[in-house]
């Protein structure tokens, strides 16, 4: 049981020390697909953009 407390609080500290790598990730990811479903549109009917 301290096993799992003692991981469980190094999992929050280094969420805690790394939030920002994370929304940074998160967000590329987002502008990659929104870009990838833009250029999809495009190619399907090229009068939209």
């Amino acid at each position: 049981m301290q096993l799992i407390q003692a991981s469980s609080r190094s999992l929050g500290y280094l969420i805690e020390l790394n939030w920002d790598r994370i929304v940074y990730f998160a967000m590329l990811g987002l502008c990659l697909a929104l870009s990838a479903y833009v250029a999809s549109v495009g190619f399907a009917n090229p009068f939209i953009l």
